[in-house]
C-alpha cells in the first residue's frame, strides 16, 4: 500500500541554512503518528515541508505517492489540513462562519457555499461536537472549544491528512485529552491519516501507533512507541535522565525526567 506521506532523504530549511538532514520518514495511510523531539529538533519544519509551504534542497515528499511540491494550492487543501496551537480572528465571527472556511478551497472566488458545502460544514461540526454551538462568536469560547471547532474547520476541507502542530499545548489536561480523544474518533471514522508534533510524549505514546522521533534536525528513531521511547534512545535525544514506566493494566508508557539534584534532609 502506498504510504500516506513518504519522505526520503528530505534536507530542507531557510535562507540556505539547513533544519532537516538527509530525513527519511514514512507514515502509513490511516495511522496516527507523532513527531516528537525538543526545541529546535525540526518538527515544525517538517510540516511545512510536508504542506508545501517549506521547499526541499534536497530530497522529496510524497503524499499518496504524489510530489507535495507539485500539488497546485486546491490539490493541496484537498489533501492535508493543518490544526494549528491556535486560531485568532479580528472579526466577530460565529462557529459556523470560522468552520465554511474550511470549503474555501473548493469554492471559486465569487461563488457563496451551495447546498452540498452547507452540508459538509453541517457534517464536520457534528463530528466535532460543535454543531450545538454554530451560532455563537467563536472569540468568546474556550480554549478546547476553539480547538474543536478549528478540528470542524479542518475536517469541511475533507482532507486525507490532518497535521497538528501542538493544538494541545495550551490546554489543561483533561482537554488535552478530550482532544486527543476526538482525534482518534476521528480517525477511526473518517480513515483520516493524522500527523501531530507535541511535546507532550506521554500523551503521544497513548494515542499515537507510531512515533518519529527527531533530534537537532536528524531522525533518531521511528517505529512503535514502545520501540522508540526507550529509556536510552530519551536520554541521548533530550539530554537529561528519564524514567519509563509501563501501565500494568493498560500498557501504556509514562515517561517522566529524573530531577539532576536532590534536596537535602
Amino acid at each position: 500500500m502506498t504510504p500516506a506521506i513518504d519522505i526520503a532523504g528530505l534536507t530542507a530549511g531557510y535562507g540556505g541554512a539547513p533544519v532537516l538532514r538527509d530525513l527519511t520518514v514514512s507514515v502509513p495511510e490511516g495511522e496516527i503518528a507523532a513527531v516528537l523531539g525538543p526545541n529546535g529538533a525540526g518538527k515544525t519544519t517538517l510540516l511545512r515541508c510536508i504542506t508545501g509551504r517549506c521547499r526541499a534542497s534536497a530530497g522529496a515528499v510524497r503524499l499518496f505517492g504524489s510530489p507535495a511540491a507539485r500539488l497546485s494550492a486546491p490539490q493541496r487543501a484537498r489533501t492535508v489540513a493543518v490544526v494549528p496551537q491556535e486560531v485568532e480572528t479580528p472579526m466577530a465571527f460565529t462557529v459556523e462562519e470560522i468552520v465554511t472556511i474550511g470549503r474555501s478551497a473548493a469554492l471559486s472566488r465569487w461563488r457563496p457555499p451551495a447546498k452540498r458545502d452547507r452540508a459538509i460544514v453541517a457534517q464536520s461540526m457534528n463530528s466535532a461536537d460543535v454543531y450545538a454551538m454554530r451560532g455563537r462568536p467563536y472569540a468568546e469560547l474556550s480554549g478546547g472549544e476553539k480547538q474543536r471547532v478549528v478540528i470542524a474547520m479542518a475536517l469541511a476541507q475533507q482532507p486525507r491528512i490532518i497535521l497538528l502542530d501542538e493544538a494541545t499545548s495550551h490546554l489543561d489536561m483533561n482537554h488535552r485529552l478530550d482532544i486527543m480523544e476526538l482525534i482518534a474518533r476521528l480517525n477511526r471514522e473518517h480513515k483520516v491519516t493524522v500527523v501531530m508534533v507535541s511535546h507532550d510524549i506521554n500523551l503521544a505514546a497513548a494515542f499515537c501507533r507510531r512515533v518519529v522521533l527527531l533530534d537537532g534536525g536528524r531522525l533518531a528513531a521511528q517505529g512503535l512507541p514502545s520501540d522508540v521511547l526507550t529509556p536510552d534512545t530519551l536520554q541521548a535525544v533530550y539530554r537529561c535522565n528519564v524514567r519509563v514506566r509501563t501501565d500494568p493494566e493498560d500498557g501504556s508508557l509514562t515517561v517522566t525526567p529524573a530531577r539532576r539534584t536532590t534536596q537535602g534532609a
